[in-house]
């Protein structure tokens, strides 16, 4: 349990009130729902932990100021004509897949509202210098684009190419996941880093673990040595690290499974062979799916007295101070560590980004 100050206390404390509430609206169907949800995969308190890293991504994101990648560049003193090219590519490339991820997305649902596809798609530009003036972002999102198109392995994902051996032997496999190592450790791994530092570099991690999971796939490999999990299904990797959708007795919840910090507990308690699959994995597994289901009604659906969205009221009552008294005890950066690899283990990793990666 993380003790902070009065402000980030009181987020929690609200946090717990909505999964009260919630279990309250299933009491004659599910009485004893609260007292599971403190005995399953996760507590309500390190469920509260989960849910004030989801608040501190969207209010940094909310306040952050930005402006157009060639302002970025210029900040940067990169403002070359070789390295305008370059992000106008990796920009051209992001934005190919986000619009393919929202052709994928409106034909899964029936309807979708229009402020949703709009958001999926971000904004559309004709050529290079429209989009390097015109594109606003900010810092967190030009860092994001520069690793997207510089750090090998995470294009090597999103192209398929990774979980194909043809493609990708073993030996350049692991060349490839130590770069990344590489970069993690020199660009977040710091000693008594400034509050600005530290948030930046835990929601920067947070977001790469988020749309990479490499190490909940490393996860699952190496205990695939232990429990010899078999065949493994794209639901149950989706309820740790994947889209998720949910039937609820309120209506059906589309969302994505983003506790990131506690997916390698996650792993070990829900990823058994189906043949030999404990009550106890099953039981986890609701929990899981239960705290999915109020974390998405806390980011879309909870309002203060006031009528403000809890999400907003966080954003305006926290600042980045808070956020870094929270972040230092939440250590999200201690979940890194060196992967000791084996053809086994990347065997088993290729196949789950091939049974994961979205395709087109």
């Amino acid at each position: 349990m993380i003790f902070l100050n009065h402000k980030i206390e009181l987020v929690k404390d609200y946090i717990t009130t909505a999964v009260l509430l919630y279990c309250d609206r299933l009491k004659d169907t599910q009485p004893e729902l609260a007292d599971m949800l403190d005995v399953g995969a996760m507590s309500k308190s390190e469920f509260a932990d989960e849910m004030i890293m989801e608040l501190i991504r969207y209010a940094y994101d909310l306040k952050s100021e930005k402006s157009s990648i060639r302002s970025h560049l210029k900040r940067e003193n990169i403002l070359s004509d070789s390295n305008k090219e370059a992000y106008g590519r990796a920009l051209k490339y992001a934005q190919d897949y986000r619009d393919k991820e929202a052709d994928l997305r409106t034909a899964q649902m029936d309807t979708m509202p229009d402020d949703i596809v709009e958001a999926l798609r971000g904004s559309s530009m004709d050529n290079i210098e429209d989009k390097l003036s015109g594109h606003k972002i900010n810092a967190m999102q030009f860092f994001e684009l520069t690793q997207l198109w510089n750090i090998r392995i995470l294009k090597s994902m999103v192209e398929h190419r990774l979980e194909d051996s043809k493609k990708v032997s073993n030996a350049a496999f692991m060349d490839l996941y130590g770069e990344y190592e590489n970069f993690i450790e020199k660009t977040f791994l710091k000693e008594n880093p400034t509050d600005e530092e530290l948030v930046f570099n835990t929601i920067a991690y947070w977001v790469l673990e988020w749309k990479f999971p490499l190490t909940t796939f490393y996860d699952i490999a190496v205990l695939d040595e232990e429990r010899h999990l078999g065949e493994i299904s794209a639901e149950q990797v989706c309820l740790i690290c994947g889209d998720c959708a949910i039937e609820n007795p309120f209506g059906g919840v589309r969302t994505h499974s983003r506790f990131v910090k506690q997916r390698g507990n996650f792993v070990r308690r829900t990823m058994y062979n189906v043949e030999n699959y404990p009550d106890e994995a099953d039981y986890d597994s609701f929990t899981i799916t239960q705290y999915l289901i109020i974390g998405a009604y806390i980011m879309e659906n909870y309002y203060m007295d006031s009528g403000e969205a809890f999400k907003d009221w966080f954003a305006n009552e926290t600042d980045i101070a808070d956020w870094a008294e929270f972040l230092r005890e939440y250590n999200l950066l201690s979940m890194y560590e060196k992967k000791q690899w084996n053809n086994k283990r990347i065997r088993k990793v290729r196949e789950l980004i091939k049974l994961m990666t979205i395709k087109y």
